[in-house]
């Protein structure tokens, strides 16, 4: 979707209607926990945080993956999205210390079959078209 769009529309208003989307979709959820959550409990630093992740992985992560898209064919797109939850397993052992589990091993391994799929099939259509 986001490769056909990326067609009429610049990425940063694909971007930002992501952002959108995505806000209106967890406005149930935030009312259910809502008479749960206390405002003053989050430190100032907490708030830095999501404000600094907001904006670097929602504002300039989703602007730069749309401009990627924008100059590559849906199939490479494709692959690196299948990329995307491998490094975010990888960087929450590295930076957050999430504990390894041998069932991550299975989730790795449908990915890279998944990659390997996309791109023999790519190569084959690519021999087709020489």
């Amino acid at each position: 979707m986001g490769k056909a769009l990326t067609k009429d529309y610049p990425p940063e208003d694909i971007a930002a209607f992501s952002a959108k989307v995505g806000f209106v979709g967890f406005i149930p959820l935030m009312i259910w926990q809502f008479h749960e959550f206390s405002f003053a409990n989050v430190s100032t630093q907490s708030w830095i945080y999501l404000i600094l992740y907001g904006a670097g992985t929602m504002g300039l992560g989703s602007v730069l993956w749309y401009k990627g898209i924008q100059q590559v064919e849906g199939s490479t797109a494709a692959t690196f999205m299948g990329v995307m939850p491998i490094s975010a397993l990888v960087l929450s052992y590295a930076l957050l210390g999430e504990q390894f589990r041998w069932f991550h091993l299975i989730g790795f391994a449908l990915v890279f079959s998944g990659v390997v799929l996309i791109i023999s099939v790519h190569r084959k259509m690519n021999m087709k078209l020489m």
